[in-house]
């Protein structure tokens, strides 16, 4: 049995089993518990709780995933679809994402919402340091509807601006091997009730390895240096480790609109 030390995250055996993160163990052994009894009172209703713990266990695995050979692009730290690119504040530990001064730095914010048809393994999206790890206490208010089992291309900004406003949530700075620094927001929801990491401030990480999960179907946000450019569109699905985020801008893309060019 190998144990990731980093993030608390465990791969044991082989198969549908073999690679479940630690933190998935609860969900899988609690289907099996439903299978047994339910197999025992009909089978009928056994055999469906049955396939509901194995899918249990595909989603809460740790997959291999190809990083890109890109060392300054930001990779997805989650799969998803993608329901938000914006401008937007770097998030303060003391103050709500929609309440932020002015004067905070600025960044690109890329949102990704991960359902119950995705993988739940969360990796590190750039190499680098970790610079704090921090859980801001908050509610779990309802995403709505059946959001945690369908894809969509955006949600509700009232509904997201309430999320980010009184939710739980946790955040993870990192400063990247380019000096760049990139913030990782893990949000509440009424699904996705713990937020999973154990990354130490000052540890030293590489992007694609594993960085937590939230419990389940959740909702990152993720924050980049405003000079970065999106490299995804809203309502495409990102692969959490494989699909590149954003990239730093080239001159032509940060290049001043003139009169000439309108």
């Amino acid at each position: 049995m190998a144990d990731d030390s980093t993030t608390g995250l465990m791969a044991s055996g082989r198969g549908i089993f073999g690679r479940i993160a630690s933190d998935g163990w609860i969900f899988v052994a609690m289907a099996g518990g439903v299978t047994i009894v339910l197999s025992l009172i009909y089978l009928p209703l056994g055999t469906f709780a049955l396939g509901l713990t194995l899918w249990f266990a595909h989603i809460m695995r740790m997959p291999q995933r190809q990083r890109p050979d890109n060392d300054a692009a930001i990779i997805a730290p989650a799969d998803g679809v993608i329901v938000g690119i914006s401008e937007a504040p770097y998030p303060s530990p003391s103050l709500p994402q929609d309440d932020l001064s002015n004067t905070t730095e600025m960044g690109l914010r890329v949102t990704i919402r991960t359902s119950l048809a995705d993988m739940q393994w969360q990796c590190n999206p750039v190499s680098g340091r970790v610079l704090d790890n921090l859980l801001i206490p908050g509610q779990r208010k309802h995403l709505g509807g059946t959001d945690c089992f369908a894809y969509k291309s955006a949600f509700d900004k009232d509904v997201l601006a309430a999320i980010r406003a009184g939710n739980e949530r946790r955040e993870v700075r990192f400063l990247s091997d380019q000096n760049r620094h990139v913030t990782l927001v893990q949000l509440a929801t009424a699904s996705a009730r713990q937020l999973v990491c154990r990354l130490p401030e000052g540890k030293h990480i590489k992007a694609g390895d594993s960085f937590g999960m939230s419990h389940v179907a959740g909702l990152i946000d993720l924050f980049v240096p405003s000079d970065h450019v999106a490299a995804i569109a809203i309502g495409q699905h990102c692969v959490a480790g494989e699909t590149i985020l954003a990239r730093p801008a080239t001159k032509a893309q940060t290049k001043p609109v003139s009169k000439t060019d309108v």
